[in-house]
């Protein structure tokens, strides 16, 4: 989905490829071969940011590694 304002994407659905046993289509052979997904909202463009913004040491920083 893009932004028709910004042409920014809003939502996006990555999928692979589908292994040798899989027969579903359509929505089946999404649900089996979806990798990730990921929408934003509420983005604020021209904020004024710093490098302390992306730092670990920032508790409000809020990005985790799974």
């Amino acid at each position: 989905l893009i932004d028709k304002e910004w042409s920014i994407p809003l939502f996006i659905k990555n999928f692979g490829w589908p292994t040798d046993n899989v027969t579903a289509v359509g929505e089946e052979l999404d649900t089996a071969t979806l990798i990730e997904q990921y929408s934003y909202s509420d983005i604020k463009f021209r904020a004024n940011l710093t490098a302390f913004d992306f730092d670990r040491a920032n508790e409000d920083y809020g990005f985790k590694r799974q």
